[in-house]
């Protein structure tokens, strides 16, 4: 529990100053991370031999799905569609979200998995529809050994 002496600090210039300082070096961490996970995937995605006439589907709408997306926007990839279990009615950044039960698998060069821990069943039921596993793309998964 904090004292009245801890809150009165807080409030005189010396201590909201400290309080700015920790929030500054609180976002200063938060977005060099980011940047560094968005670097991180950007490298993995330029990695796949994608180019402006790819076609990718992302499943999920999670925030690495975001990532994700801007990734392959910084490697000039239009062709981005997002499918989900529950894409009806759904958007997300401004697409809609398609059903994953309707995607032809056929259509994309590449399908990507957002990391979010789950993905293995995922994988193996993409791989029923007859799509080929180097065609699934895993992202941020250390165990991934694909083939381009």
């Amino acid at each position: 529990k904090r004292s009245w002496r801890r809150w009165a600090y807080d409030l005189t210039p010396a201590g909201m100053a400290h309080k700015f300082r920790l929030s500054l070096s609180y976002i200063d961490r938060f977005m060099r991370h980011y940047r560094s996970v968005r670097l991180q995937l950007r490298q993995e995605i330029s990695s796949l031999s994608l180019d402006s006439h790819s076609r990718v589907a992302i499943v999920g709408t999670t925030d690495m799905s975001e990532l994700a997306y801007l990734a392959l926007r910084d490697i000039g990839v239009t062709g981005i569609e997002i499918f989900d279990h529950e894409g009806v009615n759904k958007t997300f950044l401004g697409m809609a979200v398609r059903p994953l039960s309707g995607m032809d698998v056929n259509l994309y060069t590449r399908i990507i998995l957002p990391n979010s821990g789950d993905e293995s069943g995922l994988k193996d039921g993409l791989m029923g529809f007859g799509i080929s596993e180097k065609h699934v793309v895993e992202l941020l998964d250390p165990s991934n050994n694909r083939k381009a």
